[in-house]
């Protein structure tokens, strides 16, 4: 009781300010809370529920992906990859038999990559995948990648296949292919994951950018412009960081697919 009896002594005698830290305290929290939850509380639009409220309905996992989803063959042997069969599948396939390593702004656009090491880039035939691949993570973090070889140990491939999000060995067959880019492809252009990323990313906004990006975003979605238009042309959020445009040409696609 002494303990309390003093501390209450103390509290009293500050004056003025026992009164700030009384009347401020509760309304520092209040308006904490209001700024946590302001989206659910004042109904402010989201990334999320305008994915709830567009794309979901009209989503169908493999069915959608199929439709969206840029798949590049980088390989000097595209017969071992079933071209064929993944395109009248609905596949959008395109075929690199050898690139050059400043070829990296095109091939960072596509959603999965299949890349072999050997035989591919013109700069460097013999272990040229090595050298594109960080490349590529470097120029668009949200890509996929899937390592390929046809060589059942390659002990100069160890840094190559780790970077990689799939690794496969050749010949790949139809289903193994179809598998390996619904997995990626579905990770990498998920509305859920996408809008979720969307709302953290732009969390810092005030309340009217967030209304006027996410109009504008519609907007885009409803013409034929280039999705690599969107630096340019969504403009609410200031400019973009690479990883932030990528990440709402993703969004853009799909809210387009939908729309």
């Amino acid at each position: 009781m002494t303990v309390i009896t003093e501390a209450q002594s103390t509290f009293e005698s500050l004056g003025w300010l026992a009164n700030f830290f009384g009347i401020g305290t509760p309304i520092f929290g209040i308006c904490f809370f209001l700024y946590k939850y302001r989206a659910a509380i004042f109904g402010i639009s989201t990334f999320v529920k305008q994915s709830n409220d567009l794309i979901l309905p009209k989503w169908h996992d493999s069915d959608s992906i199929r439709k969206i989803a840029e798949i590049a063959i980088v390989d000097d042997n595209p017969n071992d990859f079933p071209t064929t069969e993944l395109r009248k599948a609905g596949y959008r396939v395109k075929i690199y038999k050898q690139v050059n390593l400043n070829d990296i702004e095109r091939l960072a656009e596509y959603d999965v990559v299949f890349l072999d090491i050997h035989g591919i880039v013109k700069d460097d035939i013999e272990e040229g995948g090595l050298k594109l691949l960080p490349k590529l993570r470097d120029a668009n973090p949200r890509q996929k990648i899937c390592a390929v070889s046809s060589k059942a140990f390659d002990p100069t491939a160890t840094t190559f296949f780790k970077q990689a999000d799939d690794v496969q060995k050749k010949p790949v067959n139809a289903q193994k292919c179809q598998n390996v880019i619904d997995a990626l492809a579905l990770e990498k252009l998920n509305p859920t994951a996408l809008a979720k990323h969307l709302d953290t990313e732009v969390n810092h906004l005030s309340t009217y950018k967030r209304r006027t990006l996410l109009g504008q975003v519609k907007k885009f979605a409803a013409t034929t412009k280039p999705f690599s238009e969107v630096a340019t042309q969504i403009t609410a959020a200031g400019k973009l960081s690479p990883a932030l445009n990528y990440l709402l040409m993703d969004y853009t696609r799909v809210l387009r697919h939908a729309t």
